[in-house]
């Protein structure tokens, strides 16, 4: 007997398996960017509770982390709407103290160099020019690099790779198709985070995502009649 060929049709069933969980992790994918809240709604409910014990000191602790990593200066109005729209730190609308404390842990224990390092390859790939500022906080919000306090080298060196096999064109026909107001760089960090999108090797699977963009769209109309 060939053994390559009795080996085929398990490597097609393989093959379809992971095709179908590909098109129902899209599927369900385009359904969580249907019910993206709109930021403004956020920023109504949660603004009036500011005031809340513990959440100036976490923006004063959040302001000096980010300017002492980054050297940026943090515009004390930009950054307030900022920290209000922030989800991480947030449930049910009520400021959590442990979890915005977690993520300036992350930022002071960041290393310069993958700030530099993510700052470049998000201008480049994502055709957008990010500050330091803004670079340590797309960072710091994706878990699976920091499974412990510090960065994991490795994970950050997988998520450059994915970074760079992105289509400059996906990123902005998502950004036109996703809607309200969703900007270059957002669109790529959502993309980036959607394991399904990505072959074995690390390649970026247009298919899926065509296929991923037709429910979106499908959703969208069927959402407005």
């Amino acid at each position: 007997s060939n053994p390559a060929k009795s080996d085929s049709p398990k490597k097609s069933n393989t093959d379809e398996a992971k095709r179908e969980s590909a098109s129902d992790a899209a599927k369900a994918w385009a359904k969580r960017m249907l019910v993206v809240t709109n930021p403004r709604d956020n920023m109504i409910k949660r603004s009036g509770k500011l005031k809340e014990s513990g959440v100036s000191d976490a923006i004063k602790a959040w302001k000096e982390a980010l300017q002492e990593k980054s050297g940026d200066s943090v515009d004390a109005t930009n950054f307030l709407l900022f920290f209000v729209g922030f989800d991480p730190v947030f449930e049910a609308h009520v400021f959590q103290p442990k979890l915005s404390d977690k993520y300036v842990q992350r930022i002071k224990s960041l290393p310069a160099d993958a700030m530099t390092a993510w700052q470049e390859l998000v201008n480049q790939v994502a055709e957008k020019q990010i500050n330091k500022t803004a670079a340590i906080i797309n960072l710091i919000q994706r878990d699976r690099l920091f499974r412990v306090a510090e960065l994991n080298r490795a994970e950050f060196d997988l998520l450059k790779a994915r970074a760079r096999a992105l289509p400059a064109d996906s990123i902005k026909t998502l950004a036109e198709t996703a809607g309200l107001g969703t900007k270059p760089e957002q669109a790529f960090s959502n993309l980036l985070d959607q394991d399904w999108l990505y072959r074995g090797d690390g390649s970026f699977n247009q298919d899926i995502f065509r296929e991923a963009l037709g429910y979106l769209t499908a959703q969208q109309k069927e959402a407005k009649q």
